[in-house]
């Protein structure tokens, strides 16, 4: 029996590029090159960083995976991720543990910390409190994705190659290794890059296997799209994808060729069309299978024999099930029937149901639940006007490739089959398509980060404009060329602050913090950026008076050796409380603090709000004008009781420092640290009219 003939994997680019020869600057040595070029300049740059905020979760529920086996600390954030970047951190552990309590030991398993299921107070004892080198644990872990991101650019190189051809291969991997958003997350231990890598590893599989029907390529796809379904719960957006895909095979009418080890028949008709229905059945049990298993096949949360936590993360099932969505309601359903593990459950239902509301800044707006156009404006200030221009060239060759072919014919060509057609590259358009419409619909507007999966998508695409390399006319070729050039000037200009890259088009990196906050620019990173700053501010002719903090973060600025006082903090476990008058210094405030997204008191500063204020002002004045009689001050004190007082200071320091910020948005930062902590240097007088002057605006 012979084999059939496919077309599979022949490039198609226009006229000869497929076929050419790759020359030195287009082959796998030069994608080599620019992938370990990619890797050393992600760590490079992240090595002077410090924890992002995510950071400090994966590192300490990766490490407590593999101690324990228990995973109910961060189940929302993907299995596969946490026990990667946790592989150093539990080399550490079991090294200090082996010591009897030696340094880096992991805490123990219990306290209500463990209990609770509160992986940000546990990962601040274990980095922070145990003696563990947590800076080697860091770079260890975000190297381990560094290596995780250079495959992901050489499998952009791969697929654009087998598209666009040699040229269009290494054009879609010098966009990837000079892109601010991959280099960005491609070295942080988090489970964003890890995420973006499986959905197109899992499309390119599936995509072959509905190519060529065979049991390597069903079990591959299988092991792809577990891997995914391990990563995140987005996960669940290859499903479109893969129907879609699906679809279009079967209307295609081309016969599939199968086989148990290699297609050797060519099957048609019924045959043909009942295999293809029959894949999603079983890919379906293979992914289920590959779920049990990286859960050790066990249902609950925790092992045998160890205590089941007293809540979840954030809140627990309750929490989740509070939600009442149709989807929430089915993930109870296969949690109460034990369908699929119940950490990789909770973790579903926790994206689900926060994915209704959330608070989110935009443009100097703030929302209790997002904006619609939030990751549209995101992508617009995020991706450099190189990625942009690449692609419209991408498309305009295309076109020109097939109005060419059209010309030669007499007529629009005839439908193609799978491999050469729109097949082709239907699963990278589908995953933009899907994902970026999802988050379009999404109230989960809080970072960029959520898109990383369409940039590889988008690389790929952009390959197309290589064509313009070997075709005329020649000024586009330059276009192109000018275009790849702005993308490397672009990434070395933002360089190594990557995270804060911000297009020139929408004012640059230094007027990000006025466009998005969290984790599109502050994500708690540049706490060793600070300290340096501030040793120089010390060790100068005239030191500051004082030094005031507010950081969002989950780093230590204790660690990092940074003496200030604190104004609040997010989250605020981490702060001294402390209550002091606003005096001469430096604010170093981060810029999620300053557009208050998750502090009580939300922008704009209004009327109602220094009425607060005002009252609020007088009321504590009138508790610490008290103090001077002990007589007076129980008196006073027993209006309100203890707890009522508590209550108060905290509504003062709210407002005190909401009012604070409403004044510094008003005037340009006197330094920026790595773009995302400003610093302001206010005299005395300044800083007590930001207090007790003329209601501010804005």
């Amino acid at each position: 029996m012979t084999r059939p003939h496919t077309s599979e994997g022949r490039a198609e680019v226009g006229d000869a590029e497929g076929a050419a020869r790759p020359r030195w600057w287009s082959g796998t040595p030069a994608a080599l090159v620019l992938a370990a070029l990619f890797a050393g300049l992600a760590i490079s740059a992240a090595r002077h960083e410090g924890p992002a905020y995510d950071e400090t979760g994966h590192l300490t529920a990766g490490a407590s995976y593999w101690l324990t086996g228990d995973h109910r600390l961060q189940p929302e954030n993907g299995l596969l991720p946490q026990l990667l970047v946790g592989l150093p951190g539990f080399g550490a552990a079991s090294r200090g543990a082996a010591g009897e309590g030696g340094a880096g030991a992991f805490p123990p398993r219990a306290g209500p910390e463990w209990e609770g299921s509160d992986v940000w107070r546990l990962g601040h004892r274990w980095l922070y409190e145990s003696g563990l080198d947590w800076r080697a644990v860091l770079l260890s872990a975000r190297t381990l994705v560094a290596a995780v991101a250079a495959g992901l650019g050489l499998l952009v190189y791969a697929w654009s190659r087998r598209l666009f051809g040699p040229s269009g291969g290494i054009l879609s991997l010098a966009l990837f290794a000079f892109s601010p958003t991959l280099l960005a997350h491609g070295a942080l231990a988090t489970s964003d890059l890890c995420a973006a890598a499986a959905f197109l590893l899992a499309l390119l599989a599936l995509q072959a296997a509905l190519l060529r029907c065979t049991l390597p390529r069903l079990a591959g796809a299988g092991a792809a799209l577990t891997v995914l379904f391990l990563c995140k719960a987005s996960a669940l957006l290859v499903l479109p994808i893969a129907a879609v895909m699906l679809a279009l095979r079967l209307l295609s009418h081309e016969p599939l060729p199968a086989g148990w080890l290699a297609a050797r028949r060519a099957l048609a008709g019924g045959r043909r069309v009942a295999l293809l229905l029959a894949l999603p059945t079983v890919l379906a049990v293979l992914v289920w299978a590959g779920l049990w298993a990286g859960y050790g096949f066990h249902s609950a949360v925790q092992p045998s024999g160890q205590a089941p936590p007293q809540t979840l993360y954030w809140g627990g099932w309750p929490h989740v099930d509070a939600a009442g969505t149709p989807a929430v309601r089915a993930v109870g359903w296969m949690r109460d029937h034990h369908v699929l593990p119940e950490a990789w459950l909770y973790g579903l239902g926790f994206v689900l149901a926060h994915s209704n509301a959330r608070d989110a800044f935009l443009d100097g707006r703030y929302s209790p639940d997002g904006f619609p156009d939030f990751f549209l404006r995101a992508a617009a200030y995020k991706t450099t006007p190189a990625e942009l221009a690449l692609l419209l060239l991408a498309a305009a060759a295309a076109l020109a490739a097939r109005l060419r072919r059209g010309d030669a014919r007499g007529s629009a060509p005839p439908a193609p089959g799978p491999a050469r057609g729109p097949f082709r590259i239907a699963p990278l358009v589908l995953l933009v398509v899907v994902v970026g419409g999802t988050a379009l619909g999404s109230h989960l507007n809080i970072g960029h980060r959520h898109l990383l999966p369409l940039y590889p998508a988008a690389f790929i695409l952009a390959g197309a404009a290589a064509a313009w390399l070997h075709r005329p006319p020649r000024w586009v070729a330059a276009l192109v060329l000018v275009a790849l050039a702005g993308q490397v000037v672009d990434s070395l200009a933002v360089r190594p602050h990557y995270l804060a890259y911000f297009s020139p088009l929408c004012g640059g990196p230094r007027q990000g913090w006025r466009h998005l906050v969290d984790s599109s620019l502050d994500w708690g990173q540049d706490l060793p950026g600070l300290a340096e700053f501030l040793r120089r501010e010390r060790a100068s002719a005239t030191p500051p008076d004082e030094v005031y903090l507010s950081y969002f973060g989950t780093g230590s600025p204790d660690a990092e050796g940074i003496v200030a006082k604190h104004l609040p903090f997010v989250p605020d476990r981490i702060r001294r409380v402390e209550t002091y008058p606003l005096g001469a210094g430096l604010y170093c405030v981060s810029a999620t603090m300053l557009q208050n997204v998750y502090t009580p008191i939300k922008p704009p500063w209004s009327a109602a709000r220094e009425s607060e204020w005002q009252q609020a002002r007088a009321d504590i004045e009138r508790l610490e004008a008290a103090q001077t009689d002990q007589v007076s001050f129980q008196r006073v004190l027993a209006e309100r009781g203890q707890a009522g007082w508590n209550s108060r200071l905290h509504d003062y320091e709210s407002l005190r420092f909401a009012r604070l910020c409403a004044v510094l948005r008003g005037r340009q930062p006197d330094d920026e640290i790595g773009y995302s902590i400003l610093v302001y240097r206010l005299s005395a007088e300044e800083a007590r009219a930001a207090v007790y002057g003329p209601p501010p605006v804005g």
